[in-house]
């Protein structure tokens, strides 16, 4: 009896030991599945955030068009708006030098002509000004076109990379279960599961991304064209104006030619 109660004792102690050899196993295999739920969750939440993004292109409709476009308008004009005042600011300069050479009569022909000559070339100054600003315009349309592309492309890679990373737990997991001593079998199965998940997680991911730059394409396809039109308009308003002003040079010139006759016809 005696006997029997120290085999069982021995055998219990055994027993015990294998349990707490395994314990830290068990800890780190708890530990390993904690964190493949808060990566899962996390990913689960990016994945969200982009079909949230997708959607959200997909439904901008005609006024965010014209936002967009009156933004890059808005821009283009401020960046040149000092060179329109500068262009002119020289305008007005050569032709009050113009006006005033004329109404004096007293400088020749040739100087009147060399005011003139100025004068028209501040006025294709204004014209080449209204030119730039269509320009301007465009460059800041691509910039916006850049800038939403890239956030595409961000918030898509940011679901990829979570998705990627809970591959990387999967794996954790799997290592955590072949040191608590469960069998190949089981977490071999539970990695196979994981992997697939989590591949599908990327493609889709990956899909989402592309659907978004599809979409960004698409609207500001929309935006160009306005942009477009208003490039148009604003190099005719540009040429409009510098042909009125070219008109009063003209004008000058004439008044300048008919007094000189005048005065050549009284001699």
């Amino acid at each position: 009896m005696g006997r029997l109660m120290l085999s069982v004792a021995a055998l219990f102690a055994t027993l015990m030991a294998d349990v707490v050899a395994h314990q830290p196993s068990v800890n780190e295999l708890q530990q390993a599945r904690m964190q493949d739920v808060n990566v899962l969750e996390s990913a689960s939440n990016a994945l969200s955030k982009m079909r949230a993004y997708v959607q959200e292109i997909g439904d901008e409709n005609e006024t965010d068009v014209q936002s967009l476009a009156e933004s890059a308008e808005s821009t283009g004009a401020e960046n040149t708006k000092g060179e329109m005042k500068a262009a002119e600011r020289t305008f007005e300069k050569r032709l009050d030098a113009l006006t005033q050479a004329v109404a004096e009569n007293a400088t020749s022909a040739k100087s009147i002509a060399s005011l003139a000559a100025a004068a028209d070339k501040a006025a294709d100054g204004v014209k080449e000004v209204g030119h730039r600003t269509a320009k301007a315009m465009h460059k800041a349309y691509s910039e916006m076109l850049s800038d939403k592309k890239k956030q595409a492309r961000l918030v898509g890679d940011e679901a990829k990379s979570a998705a990627r990373a809970s591959l990387k737990t999967a794996r954790k997991v799997e290592s955590a279960e072949r040191h608590a001593g469960r069998t190949e079998k089981e977490f071999e199965g539970t990695f196979m599961r994981n992997e697939k998940r989590s591949e599908g997680m990327e493609d889709h991911a990956e899909k989402l991304r592309d659907e978004a730059e599809k979409n960004v394409e698409k609207l500001f396809s929309s935006v160009e064209d306005l942009i477009d039109l208003r490039g148009d308009e604003i190099e005719k308003t540009a040429k409009k104006h510098a042909k009125a002003l070219r008109g009063n040079v003209l004008k000058l010139s004439a008044e300048a030619i008919e007094a000189r006759e005048a005065a050549a016809a009284a001699a």
